[in-house]
């Protein structure tokens, strides 16, 4: 008689997210599905009845249809700088800006457009390869640098976009300030970093050949350092006279990740004043200071008598605020019970 048929789900779906009912057979999802994470499942489902027991088995594929549950991402961060010399020639690529989207078909499929006023006369972006080219003059005196904003859009619906900053500094040409002995510096802090460590020294060098290191200078006229009073100056400090970079304000990946900082040295006073730049790029790596947090404090979850062992029957859910590994959770029942236990991983 068919009521005595009982129905399980033999394999093909190690992590859970089906539950079959062994006396009517019909398939529940026991976890959200996720396309990115499992685009499709080829389940086995065995029925048997009798003693000694007969077996029947069919295969039953479930795919999961990819809906736009992810922004764009950038690659390899949300900001960059770069130095061009005021002599680029119009028309030259500058930077290529690069992205991903973890959706299919058209819900993944990105487009760049440029969102800074004062920048589009100057620059454009090609709005599928993220390539951005300069189509204006440069020049150190009107405008020493640009932030220019690109955001990514998908084409999905509703449409999800993000946003990449890319910090352009001039360059004045030769004969106008000192050099530093590199245009770009990156330095990596943790984020427990004490007030006023000192991580990074710049040195700069007058056009004239001579060379400055620590207190002393070869020149006649020694440089001074400073930090263009932007947004990202504010946490940090420079030693005007070494070119020593120190932590002025407490770091905090979860709030902001990366810095872009200009450097600036100068040479002479009033009218003979020269100022050379270069970019600090400051990454800031994740310590894990923050614990895990659930959803929701207390979950309440109904189960129904006789079900078999194995039945996923619900689910809680918890996010930590920190990256990679830090952030990573495994759970565990804090008092063990022998009628329940939980996926470590989901």
């Amino acid at each position: 008689v068919s009521k005595d048929i009982s129905y399980t789900i033999s394999s093909g779906d190690p992590t859970g997210y089906f539950t079959i009912d062994s006396e009517t057979g019909a398939l529940r999802t026991s976890l959200p599905l996720d396309h990115e994470a499992q685009p499709s499942l080829n389940l086995e489902v065995q029925a048997h009845c009798g003693n000694p027991p007969a077996f029947g088995q069919t295969r039953v594929r479930i795919t999961v249809s990819d809906v736009n549950d992810n922004a764009p991402v950038f690659l390899p961060s949300s900001s960059e700088s770069l130095i061009l010399p005021e002599d680029t020639r119009m028309g030259t690529v500058v930077y290529k800006v690069q992205a991903e989207d973890h959706d299919s078909g058209p819900n993944g499929l990105l487009s760049f457009d440029l969102f800074t006023s004062s920048a589009q006369r100057t620059f454009s972006i090609d709005r599928n390869s993220g390539q951005v080219r300069l189509i204006g003059s440069l020049s150190y005196e009107t405008m020493p640098r640009y932030d220019l904003q690109v955001i990514a859009k998908d084409s999905g619906a509703p449409q999800l976009s993000s946003t990449f900053t890319l910090v352009v500094h001039v360059q004045a040409e030769n004969g106008q300030g000192p050099v530093f002995d590199s245009l770009t510096y990156r330095v990596e802090l943790k984020e427990s970093t004490p007030l006023h460590t000192r991580f990074l020294q710049v040195r700069a060098v007058n056009r004239d050949g001579s060379i400055t290191t620590g207190q002393s200078s070869l020149s006649s006229t020694p440089l001074a350092y400073h930090l263009h009073p932007d947004g990202d100056a504010a946490g940090f400090g420079i030693v005007s006279d070494s070119g020593w970079l120190f932590v002025k304000s407490a770091l905090d990946r979860e709030a902001k990740e990366m810095y872009l900082l200009t450097v600036l040295a100068t040479s002479g006073n009033g009218q003979l004043k020269k100022t050379g730049s270069a970019t600090v790029r400051v990454s800031v790596m994740d310590e894990n200071d923050n614990t895990p947090r659930f959803t929701q404090e207390r979950a309440f979850l109904a189960v129904r008598e006789n079900l078999p062992a194995g039945t996923g029957f619900g689910r809680v859910s918890a996010s930590d605020r920190d990256a990679g590994l830090n952030g990573r959770l495994s759970y565990r029942l804090l008092h063990l019970d022998r009628h329940f236990q939980i996926n470590s991983h989901t």
